[in-house]
């Protein structure tokens, strides 16, 4: 019973923590406006940067110096994903709902 429960928990851990957050394109213009930006380069490189900016024809940030835009074959920013969220909230409701019906059930109940 101990492990049953530890695998729901930590099975509805993993789908909420999944269902919170995904990428989604942007346009160079709007990098200063999140935190963390997956940058696609043309030759087919990927590099997540952190604090990014603009600045005359290149990408820049402080931990990764400036990739020209030229460079870049494009942009993915981490963003809240709402219907994720939802769905992983209510999967995440739905397994302690279970979990409690499990728990609250004895082995000999002939009911549960």
């Amino acid at each position: 019973m101990r492990r049953r429960l530890i695998s729901i928990v930590l099975a509805g851990l993993f789908v909420w923590l999944a269902g919170c957050y995904s990428y989604t394109p942007i346009e160079p213009r709007e990098v200063t406006y999140h935190g963390k930006v997956r940058v696609w380069t043309i030759d087919g490189e990927r590099e997540t940067i952190r604090d990014p900016w603009v600045e005359a024809d290149s990408l820049r940030s402080r931990d990764a110096g400036a990739i020209a835009l030229s460079q870049v074959a494009g942009l993915d920013a981490v963003s809240t994903d709402v219907e994720g969220t939802v769905t992983a909230v209510g999967i995440t409701v739905g397994a302690v709902v279970v979990l409690a019906w499990l728990v609250s059930c004895s082995e000999t109940d002939l009911y549960c």
